[in-house]
């Protein structure tokens, strides 16, 4: 039991018979006390008014020898606030990580938009360049400019228009090319989008 200076413990933790079971540290005055077996008196310090000690007492906590603990134990637990930064990060985490993987998922899909269009353009450029050749050797030069090895997942179609700009040597050709693009936030609900670009290649046959 600790207690300060000027206390009203001391007259009476003196007056027990057995004086070598109280040892008094006169800075912080530290109160050892021996076991009951040694002195009843103990037993007694109910007798002490609880204004005067501040402090709380259970004697039988510990088996024979009586504890007498301190209220400002609990006191100070009620008001520690260490562990309340891990409580706060505990229940933020979740809705932080969900917006940056989000986050993240929306720059990829703005990513493969981009290349999607390119890869079109570049179609159908290329298309026009050469009017005589296949669709299909169209579609394989196509996948081939999609950044990241995403070619294979574009499905290709061509639309042909002749007599285009009213030139009957004209046969102007939408090319339109499709990609799904899947994000990984999948427990956001976000699920797929399709992607799509469109390029026109005027070919001279």
């Amino acid at each position: 039991m600790r207690r300060g200076h000027g206390g009203g413990v001391h007259d009476e933790l003196r007056r027990w018979r057995n004086a070598q079971d109280v040892h008094i540290r006169d800075d912080v005055e530290d109160f050892l006390i021996g076991p009951v077996g040694r002195d009843t008196e103990l037993w007694h310090v109910r007798q002490f008014h609880a204004a005067d000690l501040g402090f709380s007492y259970n004697h039988h906590a510990c088996g024979d020898a009586p504890v007498i603990g301190t209220g400002r134990f609990l006191r100070g637990l009620a008001s520690n606030q260490r562990g309340g930064a891990i409580l706060e990060f505990a229940l933020i985490a979740p809705l932080l990580f969900s917006l940056v993987l989000g986050t993240i998922d929306v720059g990829r899909m703005f990513y493969v938009r981009q290349g999607l269009e390119y890869a079109t353009e570049q179609a159908a450029r290329y298309y026009a360049l050469n009017p005589n050749t296949a669709s299909t050797a169209v579609t394989t030069y196509l996948q081939s400019q999609m950044p990241g090895g995403m070619g294979p997942g574009v499905a290709v179609a061509y639309t042909d228009t002749t007599n285009c700009n009213l030139n009957p040597g004209l046969t102007c050709t939408m090319v339109a090319a499709s990609y799904t693009f899947s994000f990984v936030a999948g427990f956001l609900g976000l699920g797929s989008k399709t992607l799509q670009a469109k390029a026109q290649a005027v070919r001279w046959i």
